[in-house]
């Protein structure tokens, strides 16, 4: 997938969501011969160690076939898509006095069945039971646009939004309001870096965001669940800290070929937060590289910073 650097936050999240959702059509009922068996994925190819690499269980179909084909299977709506028990309770949150509750969550997954697991996947990549109210350390879109830019994305995105993100050099053509996640550096918007004034910017409703790259990256959340870590707060997997000046987020690349079960055990590995100074110890797993990018506050929003390679 050459149009992805694994040094970028943003397309590092979208790899891995277009591994997730690959897997997940693999499952589905007469898959294409390409996705009909085990997928994974891998990263570096000749002289580009940060790009991705999807392993197929068939011969490999036209980028303009991937892209047509996932387009055609990516939920439209928040109603057809995994995230919708736990959307409805954020909505529900979300006006003046109101509470959040996991009943109805509850009520849905009882008694679990298998094919309840990706919803309540998404249930602790965006909430903790414990700290219902706590910001998720990946997310980085205010709570209060959070719903509007998800249905966005999920309207929004198609074969040529996924094409140009998967395959081609990144042009950020397409308009940043309400359908961003703030994956990209580039949407540090602080007065002293831009020509406009960012909060009245009449740019973000036509160009600098990749609405491919957000729609793949969302799939990827359920990879990075929360948990408490105290009373109002909570730790997101991969992120280290939890003050505004110390929180930084760690993400590998590897060299074997890793499903998402895989993946999930690999950005939870401990050493990977200390790994600055022991870099045998995840070498050894197959981690052929490790990038940190700082979480930061820009007015209210959280951004990241350009990451640093520390491996």
């Amino acid at each position: 997938m050459t149009g992805l650097d694994g040094a970028n936050p943003l397309a590092f999240l979208a790899a891995l969501g277009t591994l997730v959702v690959c897997d997940q059509l693999s499952r589905v009922p007469d898959p294409p011969a390409w996705l009909n068996g085990r997928v994974a994925m891998s990263w570096g190819r000749h002289r580009s160690p940060t790009v991705p690499v999807l392993h197929l269980p068939g011969p490999p179909p036209s980028p303009t076939d991937v892209d047509a084909y996932l387009a055609s299977r990516l939920a439209k709506s928040v109603e057809d898509h995994p995230s919708a028990w736990v959307v409805e309770m954020l909505e529900r949150g979300l006006g003046k006095d109101a509470t959040r509750d996991f009943s109805d969550i509850k009520r849905h997954a009882v008694p679990p069945v298998h094919a309840d697991r990706h919803r309540l996947d998404w249930v602790t990549a965006l909430s903790c039971e414990s700290a219902i109210d706590a910001d998720r350390q990946l997310q980085k879109v205010r709570c209060d646009y959070l719903i509007g830019n998800l249905k966005s994305l999920l309207a929004g995105a198609g074969a040529d939004h996924l094409r140009r993100t998967l395959f081609d050099t990144w042009d950020y053509a397409d308009g940043r309001s309400n359908q961003s996640l703030h994956g990209e550096p580039s949407e540090d918007r602080r007065h002293a870096y831009q020509w406009h004034q960012p909060n009245g910017d009449p740019t973000r409703k036509r160009r600098g965001g990749m609405l491919g790259a957000n729609r793949l990256a969302l799939e990827a959340w359920p990879l990075f669940p929360s948990f408490p870590d105290g009373p109002d707060r909570v730790r997101t997997r991969g992120f280290r800290g939890n003050r505004a000046g110390s929180t930084f987020w760690l993400w590998p690349l590897w060299s074997s070929c890793l499903t998402p079960d895989a993946v999930a055990s690999i950005l939870s590995v401990p050493n990977l937060q200390s790994s600055a100074g022991d870099t045998d110890s995840v070498r050894c797993l197959g981690v052929t590289a490790v990038y940190r990018s700082q979480r930061i506050l820009v007015g209210k929003t959280p951004n990241l910073t350009p990451a640093d390679a520390i491996v």
